[in-house]
């Protein structure tokens, strides 16, 4: 992917109103690798939902929005102290629920974990991990 795909943009951009994050994310991905500047202008208008949802109570989609800022790559950077505020806050609640509610201190631990993969990826937006 890349500017030879512009023509892409618009239905993406529409793809991010889909109510399913796994969805929502396969598009961010998708205009990052495009990059042109509408598709920087989608990903400069996306990022504060996807900020936003790092405090979402639903961990579901917690999980994907943490998941979802490592694919903005250059455009997402002023998520950093976010996902760092996330990440601290769900290895707390891992401990928390360490020993007593397994499925939640494990569900902790992968935010956690996810949120230090995508602290990578946006200070490292060249590599192709991903």
């Amino acid at each position: 992917i890349g500017p030879d795909a512009a023509s892409a943009v618009i239905p993406l951009t529409t793809t991010l109103k889909d109510p399913e994050w796994m969805v929502r994310n396969a598009a961010v991905y998708a205009l990052q690798r495009i990059g042109n500047t509408e598709a920087q202008a989608a990903l400069k208008q996306e990022l504060p939902i996807y900020i936003q949802g790092l405090q979402s109570e639903n961990l579901e989609e917690r999980l994907y929005a943490v998941e979802g800022l490592g694919y903005f790559g250059r455009f997402g950077s002023e998520a950093i102290p976010s996902l760092a505020k996330t990440m601290l806050n769900s290895e707390y609640l891992a401990e928390q629920y360490k020993g007593k509610e397994p499925e939640l201190e494990k569900v902790h631990n992968w935010i956690a974990n996810q949120a230090v993969f995508s602290i990578q990826k946006l200070r490292s937006p060249g590599k192709k991990d991903f």
